[in-house]
């Protein structure tokens, strides 16, 4: 979809309709936003309207308030509903305590492994940031263990 976008002034201009769009009409998703575009303008995926909303927040957003709006339109919502933060929660767990992969972890709760990530990437640090570090921490040590095993194969 956006990765067939040859001409990059035309990319910045889908990313400027997409986050005008998103302050405009903070209630609706990413999700919603995605299929509103696609049915009206260009097709476009949910994951490229989040990447779209992160560019614009860098490209046009001064004020906090309206990359506020951005951020938390969607995500404060979802962790608001119950069984959303206590799957966060049981998540968070298993790949703490438990030091499950993001790809295990999704497999024994029939989730997809995006929704694991954006679950520990996202959904978090709206719950708790103590935790959220944590995660981080030990996300970044299993990059950094994988790099190194990738190094001595090919040694």
């Amino acid at each position: 979809m956006a990765a067939n976008i040859k001409d990059e002034e035309e990319r910045n201009r889908r990313i400027l309709m997409v986050g005008t769009f998103v302050i405009e009409h903070p209630e609706m998703s990413t999700r919603k936003t995605a299929e509103y575009f696609t049915n009206n303008f260009f097709p476009i995926s949910n994951a490229t309207v989040y990447d779209y909303l992160e560019r614009y927040k860098q490209m046009v957003l001064k004020n906090s308030d309206e990359i506020r709006k951005i951020m938390y339109s969607h995500k404060a919502k979802s962790v608001e509903d119950d069984t959303v933060s206590e799957r966060v929660m049981l998540v968070t767990r298993l790949f703490l305590e438990n030091n499950k992969t993001v790809k295990v972890i999704a497999t024994e709760l029939e989730l997809s492994p995006w929704i694991v990530y954006y679950d520990l990437k996202l959904r978090l640090p709206l719950i708790n940031e103590q935790l959220s570090n944590l995660v981080n921490e030990k996300m970044n040590e299993d990059v950094m263990q994988n790099l190194k095993n990738n190094e001595s194969k090919k040694m």
